[in-house]
């Protein structure tokens, strides 16, 4: 058996030549060639030699620096490196001071945590969570997440929004609502007081440029309805999944998300009504705190394109390559770009623009603007009027979406609509009620 403590109080004081003195399994005494004497401890981990700081012999003492080590030992026994300990008691020691700096502050982090998880029923989805909290991951934390909520500045503030608010205004204006929002709620829990440095009204207002200036808005290209009918008799040709979702976009003039996620039990086969959930709609209707579906008036031939490519292993009416997925944005996209060469540039999210437009200029509905407009899925009116007005003006809309339709099958043969599985009676019919041809005879 290797000796043990071979040093003893007396020798520690009176050696005074550089070099490695052994007081036995594993713990030396070194002195360096300024002569300064520091504990180590020398022991083998996984294969490797590890060396491990015990302190300076004008603080830890002789006993005290065998305590350690053999403490060191204790670990090594169970398969732990001293060393990563050391390291994780330290840090659990510094987090324990900063606490205890603060008192009952909690941190921005800490706050942030506790917003998330009070809002997150609020929220649509996950999604909306998770794009909170890396936001903040991304630009707060690195900056203020450690601090205490009660000496996060204005000066923090302009830390964090200044480096992206002319590259990436939007992205900042996110941030900055994030953390006004932590900040406000730290102020109604007491934890700060004063002025929401966050805050843009009277505040950041002065400090930044106005959003409206620095974001330039970009109107999505959208394609002129007079090439509509062409383009649609085209996609209908086509055999996919793909092209029946873009079809479906054009002819109810909707979201991109609100068509791709379609299922076959949100539609109503004898009302002929597509009931779309509140939480894949951007402005779901509220009455009472209550969020109800976006109501789509639908056709027959619309039913029939909806559910022509219907997955067989879930109930996607649009599903993508991956069972149980429905088809993603990009490979509409890519649809679109593959007839780029025969029509100006357009974008998916245009066509609603598009169907606007022709509202507006082929029809006469004498409101044709408000049921555009309620089809478009956009709020109609300020609070007051919304308190008044509960209907959601389907049949009226209904009247309009027919007319859109036959507008865009005017240059589909009969045959094609036959093809969809749509009887001849239907076809030469649209099931349009009478006098709604002249809405687009224009």
């Amino acid at each position: 058996m290797a000796e043990k403590n071979k040093l003893n109080v007396a020798k520690v004081r009176s050696t005074n030549q550089q070099g490695s003195y052994h007081d036995g399994e594993g713990l030396y005494l070194i002195i360096t060639p300024s002569l300064t004497k520091n504990w180590s401890f020398i022991f083998q981990f996984e294969g490797r030699k590890c060396q491990m700081g015990m302190g300076s012999v004008k603080n830890v003492t002789l006993a005290e620096a065998r305590n350690r080590r053999d403490a060191a030992h204790q670990l090594l026994k169970i398969g732990q490196n001293p060393i990563e300990a050391k390291k994780i008691a330290l840090a659990e020691l510094r987090k324990q001071q900063l606490e205890a700096s603060r008192g009952s502050v909690p941190s921005f982090k800490e706050c942030a945590e506790s917003v998330i998880k009070l809002r997150q029923p609020e929220w649509k989805s996950t999604k909306h969570a998770s794009q909170f909290a890396a936001s903040l991951k991304n630009y707060a934390y690195p900056l203020i997440g450690d601090l205490p909520i009660n000496e996060i500045t204005d000066d923090h503030i302009l830390a964090i929004l200044k480096p992206i608010w002319m590259k990436k205004n939007e992205t900042a204006g996110r941030v900055r609502s994030r953390i006004e929002s932590i900040l406000g709620w730290a102020r109604a829990k007491k934890y700060r007081s004063g002025d929401n440095p966050a805050r843009w009204k009277d505040n950041l207002e002065f400090l930044l440029q106005n959003p409206s200036v620095v974001k330039k808005v970009r109107k999505q290209p959208s394609l002129h309805y007079k090439y509509v009918p062409a383009f649609v008799n085209r996609l209908l040709s086509m055999q996919t999944s793909t092209a029946a979702a873009l079809v479906t976009v054009i002819f109810t003039a909707l979201r991109s998300s609100e068509v791709r996620l379609a299922r076959l039990n949100e539609i109503d086969m004898k009302d002929n009504v597509w009931s779309i959930p509140p939480e894949r709609v951007k402005a779901p209707i509220k009455d009472g705190g209550t969020e109800f579906p976006q109501l789509v008036p639908i056709s027959s031939i619309e039913i029939a394109v909806m559910c022509r490519f219907a997955s067989k292993s879930s109930d996607l009416l649009f599903p993508g390559i991956k069972i149980g997925k429905e088809i993603s944005e990009a490979t509409v996209r890519k649809l679109i770009a593959s007839h780029g060469s025969d029509y100006p540039h357009f974008t998916m999210h245009g066509f609603r623009s598009t169907f606007k437009d022709w509202a507006l200029e082929k029809t006469d509905l004498v409101d044709k603007d408000m049921l555009s407009e309620a089809q478009l899925g956009h709020k109609l009116g300020g609070q007051v009027k919304l308190a008044y007005l509960r209907t959601t003006l389907l049949e009226r809309r209904r009247l309009l979406m027919q007319a859109w339709l036959r507008y865009c099958l005017s240059q589909t043969p009969q045959q094609a609509l036959v093809d969809l599985g749509l009887s001849l009676d239907a076809v030469e019919g649209f099931g349009l009620p009478q006098g709604v041809e002249s809405l687009s005879s224009h």
